[in-house]
C-alpha cells in the first residue's frame, strides 16, 4: 500500500498535479519562472533601449507608456534589472530629448530615490541618468523637478 501512495505522489509531482506549494519541484518551477521573467524583463529593457538608439521616433507615439514601464523596473529589486531600466530611462531622455519633459517629475523623483540606494554601480548609473535628463529636456522641468523632489527627501546623498 505505502509503494503504491509513494508512487501516485511522484507521479503527480512529476507532472505538476501535485500541491506546487509544499513540493520541491513545484519550488523549483516557480524559481525557474521566476529567472525567465527576470531575463524577460531585462530583454525587453535592452529592446526599449535599443529603439531608443535607433528608432527614436517610433517610440514618441507611446512615450508614456514606455517611460512609466522603464520608471516602474528601476525600484526592481534585482539590480541587473535596476541598473539596465536606469540606463534606458538615460538613453531615452538622450534621444527624445524635450519630448521626455512631460515624464520628468516622476522620474526624477524616483531616480532621486535610487541614489539612496548603497550599490556604487547603481547610484553612478543614477548619477549619470540625471545628467543626461537636465542636459536634454527643458531647463526650467529639469530644475522644477529636482527642487521639488530633491527637497523633501531625508538622504544626505541626494540632498
Amino acid at each position: 500500500m505505502d509503494t503504491q501512495l509513494d508512487c501516485r505522489v511522484q507521479t503527480q509531482l512529476l507532472s505538476g498535479s501535485a500541491d506546487r506549494h509544499s513540493s520541491p519541484l513545484g519550488t523549483v518551477r516557480r524559481e525557474n519562472a521566476l529567472v525567465a521573467a527576470r531575463e524577460r524583463k531585462a530583454e525587453g529593457l535592452l529592446s526599449i533601449r535599443r529603439l531608443a538608439i535607433c528608432h527614436s521616433e517610433e517610440l514618441l507615439c507611446r512615450l508614456h507608456d514606455v517611460s512609466l514601464a522603464v520608471t516602474k523596473e528601476v525600484n526592481n529589486l534585482r539590480s541587473k534589472v535596476s541598473r539596465s531600466a536606469i540606463s534606458t530611462l538615460g538613453e531615452l531622455f538622450k534621444t527624445t530629448k524635450k519630448h521626455m519633459d512631460h515624464e520628468v517629475d516622476e522620474v526624477t523623483r524616483v531616480l532621486l530615490q535610487k541614489m539612496g540606494d548603497s550599490n556604487e554601480f547603481i547610484q553612478k548609473g543614477t548619477d549619470r541618468s540625471l545628467e543626461i535628463m537636465v542636459g536634454s529636456v527643458t531647463p526650467t522641468r529639469a530644475t522644477t523637478a529636482l527642487m521639488a523632489s530633491g527637497v523633501p527627501f531625508g538622504d544626505k546623498k541626494v540632498e
